[in-house]
């Protein structure tokens, strides 16, 4: 990319660029976050009967201030995922006393059994790009909302693995859901919202995760699927999460988007 910008300003006689504008506007962007950050936050000097005595309150959870290991699933009402996605659900002899449990039960084998369907369905997607093959699919198999929450997830997922090239392909794909009516920016927001909160462990396994969920964001921008204000929603949502990290993504992304010179030379450069 970086290549064909600098051919595009010795053709006409321009600076040739030694960055991409993208990441010019990124690092700025960086700058400012951390400058306001700073100027925002002053030191303190605590002593330290006040410090323990505000870990010990931490630790209890005291004011929202403990650290959630659920990832604030139940937030985003994402607590009925974890059954479906069990590979083999326990069925609890107890609660099936009744021909309508015993179907309950068997329902949610045929959405378990779906899930590698869909997950490779999005695989395939992202090495074919046919969007509509891949909604009929997903269609298909994701039987309740909150698998198509997931399925969602795992496209999020799937487009970190593979970096900034497949961004458009997956914003693609979340507008042929939203065309199926399969999706709605909420529940695409959902999705965010919860890949976002685990953002710790993500960087673990994908370290460019940041730039692509900043890329990603300022996508479904481009591509109208999201506003602003839905982007500006999502930083507030994830903000009990008390990330800098986090904080930070939503506020580049912003700042791609207020930008259409910077949107134009990532998604539609010379």
């Amino acid at each position: 990319e970086l290549e064909a910008e600098v051919r595009f300003a010795k053709d006409n006689g321009l600076e040739v660029p030694t960055k991409l504008a993208v990441d010019i506007a990124r690092e700025q962007a960086e700058k400012d976050y951390k400058d306001a950050i700073a100027a925002f936050f002053e030191p303190s000097i605590k002593n330290g009967k006040n410090t323990k005595a505000e870990r010990r309150a931490r630790s209890r959870g005291v004011s929202g201030s403990s650290s959630r290991k659920d990832g604030n699933r139940f937030d985003y009402g994402l607590d009925c995922i974890d059954f479906a996605y069990e590979k083999n659900p326990v069925k609890d002899d107890g609660d099936m006393s009744s021909d309508e449990d015993e179907e309950y039960f068997e329902y949610d084998m045929v959405v378990t059994s779906n899930i590698p369907k869909i997950r490779s369905a999005i695989i395939d997607y992202l090495n074919n790009g046919n969007v509509e093959e891949t909604v009929a699919a997903i269609d298909a198999y994701a039987l309740t909302k909150d698998v198509v929450i997931k399925a969602m997830q795992d496209l999020i997922t799937f487009t970190l693995d593979r970096g900034y090239n497949k961004v458009k392909a997956a914003s693609f794909l979340f507008d042929g859901l939203m065309d199926a009516k399969r999706a709605t920016v909420e529940s695409i927001i959902d999705a965010f919202c919860a890949m976002l909160s685990d953002l710790e462990n993500l960087l673990v396994d994908y370290p460019t995760a940041r730039k692509t969920f900043e890329q990603l964001l300022a996508r479904l921008f481009y591509d109208e699927i999201f506003t602003i204000e839905d982007i500006e929603n999502i930083r507030w949502r994830v903000s009990a999460n008390k990330s800098i990290k986090i904080d930070q993504i939503c506020v580049i992304a912003i700042s791609f988007v207020r930008n259409p010179i910077t949107l134009r030379s990532m998604f539609n450069p010379p």
